[in-house]
């Protein structure tokens, strides 16, 4: 009986290795590539997602200034003119 039992599990673990083998040899982006056409429209999307992963931290840079211009005192702006700011 355990002569049975470790023979199947021998059987088993060899389909499971050849099994991961045969996934291993190509990943699951490459996997999905085959089905996105036309190939362009990858490019397309990573420059577009790379300006809208821009797009929130310039904001937040132009906000900033915006905020410290509008609420510093104008006799105090004049001392950091030169500095911070731009809009003269």
């Amino acid at each position: 009986m355990k002569n049975k039992v470790e023979e199947s599990d021998k059987i088993y673990d060899e389909e499971l290795k050849k099994n991961a083998d045969k996934h291993a040899e190509t990943s699951g982006f490459t996997k999905l590539l085959k089905y996105n056409n036309p190939k362009i429209l990858i490019l397309v999307a990573v420059i577009a997602s790379c300006v809208q992963g821009a797009s929130m931290p310039i904001l937040g840079i132009l906000i900033a200034k915006f905020m410290f211009i509008t609420t510093v005192p104008l006799d105090t702006l004049e001392k950091y003119k030169g500095e911070t700011y731009y809009w003269d």
